[in-house]
Parts: C-alpha cells; sequence; structure tokens
C-alpha cells in the first residue's frame, strides 16, 4: 500500500472550521472535534 492512500483525501482549513463552529458549537471542544456530536447533528 503506497503513502498516498494512507493520507486523507481531503482536508480542514481553517475558514471551513470557523463555519463549522459557528453552526454547530457543541461539536467542538477543548479544540478538537467532537466526531459522535458532529455526525448526531446531521441526522436531525
Amino acid at each position: 500500500m503506497s503513502v498516498e492512500k494512507l493520507k486523507p483525501n481531503f482536508t480542514f482549513h481553517e475558514d471551513r472550521l470557523n463555519a463549522l463552529r459557528e453552526i454547530i458549537a457543541e461539536a467542538f471542544a477543548d479544540g478538537k472535534i467532537n466526531w459522535d456530536v458532529l455526525q448526531e447533528s446531521r441526522k436531525k
């Protein structure tokens, strides 16, 4: 398996993270993304 396959094919840019923080502030704790909260908000 090449190294390229191990790298994620997306990046989070600061402006996108800030926009997400505005929409779903509860998904961010201690400067990290709480993926469970983020995923639950998607189901609503």
